[in-house]
């Protein structure tokens, strides 16, 4: 939900999220069975109705896939498809220079983006 509160706010996606500058009024969710959109617990229930109040929402319908019916849910099944075409890319992550310590944690904000830019160009050229 968060994620939808970035989205709306950035320019990008006007032309996907909204008319005349206005965000649309019917919103269909799907969602999978996950803790943080499943409809099974309150604070998500509070969450989408607080979405609905703050985005001025006409009509909002949150659906899910039943437990083991994954096989049909669109977005998975793409999933497995680029999973299975990135399982044997190795990306570079110290291009530019180690940006982690000996504990794994990031030491060097600067040099990590770096890093992070380049493996995505190497990514995107695959």
């Amino acid at each position: 939900m968060s994620d939808l509160n970035l989205l709306i706010r950035e320019s990008y996606f006007n032309g996907i999220l909204k008319i005349d500058g206005q965000i649309k009024p019917i919103w269909i969710l799907l969602v999978d069975e996950g803790p943080d959109e499943n409809l099974h617990y309150m604070k998500n229930i509070l969450q989408y109705c607080r979405m609905f109040h703050i985005f001025d929402l006409n009509y909002l319908s949150i659906q899910t896939h039943t437990s083991g019916q994954s096989v049909f849910n669109l977005i998975e099944c793409s999933m497995a498809i680029l999973s299975q075409k990135l399982a044997s890319i190795i990306l570079p992550i110290d291009k530019y220079d180690f940006h982690f310590n000996s504990q794994g944690q990031v030491v060097d904000l600067e040099l990590a983006m770096k890093n992070f830019c380049y493996a995505s160009e190497v990514l995107c050229t695959l």
